[in-house]
């Protein structure tokens, strides 16, 4: 798929308007065009994933974050995983 490119230059926006705005909708604006590519990198190296990605017990951390990204099309929960 064709995925669209992140503009990370911090001119593109107002400071003020930037300032403004809470962690979440600074997320949302920064990463929501890139979001589907790392849901689908997320999705299609799950196998490799799996086993990388443990927690500090040892649980497994990614197929529940998983189910959650496939439900859910918040950028802070795909953040968070």
């Amino acid at each position: 798929p064709e995925y669209p490119k992140a503009n990370f230059n911090s001119n593109a926006t107002s400071s003020s308007a930037s300032s403004s705005m809470n962690i979440t909708e600074k997320l949302e604006r920064a990463l929501s065009s890139i979001a589907p590519f790392l849901r689908d990198v997320f999705t299609e190296f799950s196998h490799i994933l799996t086993k990388t990605l443990v927690g500090s017990h040892g649980q497994e951390l990614l197929p529940n974050g998983l189910h959650a990204l496939k439900h859910s099309a918040s950028v802070v929960e795909l953040v968070m995983l």
